[in-house]
C-alpha cells in the first residue's frame, strides 16, 4: 500500500465515522452523550483538516468518501436507531463501528510500504482517538 492509498483510506475511514457521529447527534437533545459526541467530533474534525492538510502539501488528490457510502452510512446509523436508541444503545454501536476501524486502519498500517512519518503519525492519531472514544463510549452502557 502506496502514501497515497494509505491516506485515501485514513481520510474515508473518518468520513464515515463523522457522518454516523452526526446521525446520531440527530437522535440525541441536552444528554452528556450529546457532549461527548460533539467534543469527539471535533478531534475527528481536526484529523481530517489534517490529512487533507498532508495530501495538499504532497501534491496528493485524495479521494472522499463516495456521496453513496455517507448516504447510506447515515440511513444505516438511522434505521438502527429507528427502533430503539437509549444512550446505551448508541454507545454500543458506536463502540462497534469504532472497533471495526481501528482493525481496518491497523490492517492498513500494517500493509502501508510508504512509510511517511507524518501519515503513520496521523494515523497513530486516528487509532488513539478511536481509542478514547471507545473509553468515553463504555459509560453509558
Amino acid at each position: 500500500m502506496n502514501n497515497l492509498d494509505f491516506l485515501t483510506g485514513l481520510l474515508k475511514t473518518i468520513q464515515r465515522s463523522q457522518t454516523e457521529m452526526r446521525g446520531i447527534l440527530d437522535f440525541l437533545m441536552g444528554s452528556s452523550l450529546r457532549i461527548t459526541i460533539q467534543t469527539q467530533l471535533k478531534e475527528f474534525d481536526k484529523i481530517e483538516t489534517e490529512t487533507l492538510a498532508i495530501a495538499q502539501q504532497r501534491g496528493w488528490e485524495l479521494k472522499a468518501l463516495d456521496p453513496f457510502m455517507r448516504f447510506m452510512a447515515d440511513r444505516i446509523i438511522r434505521f438502527k436507531l429507528s427502533r430503539r436508541n437509549s444512550d446505551s444503545r448508541i454507545a454500543e454501536i458506536m463502540i462497534r463501528n469504532n472497533t471495526k476501524d481501528m482493525i481496518y486502519t491497523l490492517k492498513n498500517l500494517h500493509q502501508y510500504r510508504g512509510q511517511d512519518s507524518r501519515v503513520c503519525i496521523l494515523s497513530q492519531k486516528l487509532l488513539d482517538c478511536a481509542t478514547a472514544y471507545i473509553r468515553q463510549m463504555q459509560r453509558y452502557l
